[in-house]
């Protein structure tokens, strides 16, 4: 089904009613030891999630180590799942929430929206937003602006706060 078909249906249907292939991603931050919920409950929830609607069919599930560069992935498992859906594997991907999708949540949003474009949905089940959704749009794109102000803002008191440093070296140079 293309999106628009999709979509079509969602006026009338509910997403859980619709035959799709879902899949679960799961980021395991670095140090897995700290988290409230051990991996393997989070991947049995997940599961059971999808198995309890019969309309979906159950395609397995994608991990991503949660190992990253300051920009980049260490581990490829998101990119696998990327390729797999970009490759029409599966409809939709059910995962726990937008920052964990993605590196930060303005990835999440545009990786959610590149898979769009391929006819693939992802679900965010905290946020309660299926990017399958005609609605979502409006929402992904708020929290989208959100992500980048709040970058934007970041950005500028870094600079800020190391052009300080080095005005304040630059004057002590000065008087020593």
């Amino acid at each position: 089904m293309t999106i628009e078909e999709i979509r079509k249906h969602l006026e009338t249907t509910s997403i859980f009613d619709l035959e799709l292939r879902v899949v679960f991603f799961i980021r395991i931050p670095a140090d897995s030891s700290n988290l409230p919920t051990p991996i393997g409950n989070q991947i049995g929830s997940l599961e059971d999630y999808i198995v309890q609607h019969p309309s979906w069919i159950y395609m397995g599930g994608h991990l991503d180590l949660g190992v990253y560069t300051s920009t980049s992935r260490v581990d490829n498992g998101f990119k696998r799942m990327i390729n797999a859906a970009e490759a029409g594997k599966f409809d939709l991907i059910i995962t726990q929430n937008i920052s964990d999708f993605g590196i930060n949540t303005l990835e999440s949003i545009r990786y959610a929206q590149r898979l769009l474009k391929s006819g693939v949905g992802v679900y965010f089940l905290e946020e309660g937003i299926c990017s399958l959704d005609e609605d979502s749009d409006l929402q992904l794109n708020i929290m989208a602006e959100i992500a980048q102000d709040k970058l934007r803002s970041l950005t500028s008191r870094v600079r800020f706060g190391h052009k300080e440093y080095f005005d304040q070296k630059a004057i002590q140079k000065l008087f020593s």
